[in-house]
């Protein structure tokens, strides 16, 4: 019975720890692969394609608005751990008999089976890499919504630019009309 009970503690103490970092993982991975995406591909060759873009980028922001909640709770569950003076707060360290116990006792991870898969980290150096990133990828948005906002403004400006120099083009012909000076002079003189 003391055996289960123990059992019971450090599988709810691993867990925490190994959800919250692999959570915190995701979490970094999600912001860094968006960073990537947001930045990448061609800017809008014409006024559609840049409506297009602008459209897209909108829904990533509702994407990120949608994580935030989500990103504060994290960021909460983090710092309990940090101030609960975790033993993982500094660096996670799990002695490898740990999970051999939790292997033998048929855990069903993953994690817990071949232990050399999971990369503990420091917590406070997660929870930091996760505010840089955080923080970047809103930084990253914005930016790309400039430039893309940009974008847009100088394809209906050439839009308006290529409709006035065809207007310009059909009048040209009939201002280089020399004929047209000589018909007036004719009206007034007569």
């Amino acid at each position: 019975m003391l055996v289960g009970a123990f059992q019971g503690q450090i599988c709810s103490f691993i867990g925490t720890v190994w959800c919250v970092q692999t959570v915190l993982s995701v979490q970094i991975t999600f912001c860094k692969n968006l960073m990537t995406s947001m930045t990448s591909g061609e800017l809008a060759r014409n006024v559609l394609e840049a409506e297009e873009q602008l459209e897209m980028h909108q829904e990533r922001k509702a994407e990120i608005d949608g994580r935030h909640e989500y990103y504060l709770q994290l960021r909460r569950r983090g710092e309990e751990l940090v101030e609960q003076k975790h033993y993982a707060s500094e660096e996670i360290q799990v002695r490898s008999s740990v999970f051999v116990f939790f292997s033998r006792s048929g855990a069903n991870s993953d994690a817990f089976r071949r232990p050399h898969l999971v990369r503990w980290i420091p917590f406070q150096t997660t929870l930091t890499q996760l505010d840089d990133v955080w923080y970047h990828l809103n930084e990253t948005w914005e930016d790309r919504k400039q430039l893309l906002t940009q974008c847009y403004d100088l394809q209906v400006y050439e839009e308006y630019a290529e409709q006035a120099d065809a207007w310009l083009s059909s009048k040209e012909g009939f201002l280089a009309n020399e004929d047209l000076g000589v018909s007036r002079l004719l009206f007034v003189s007569a």
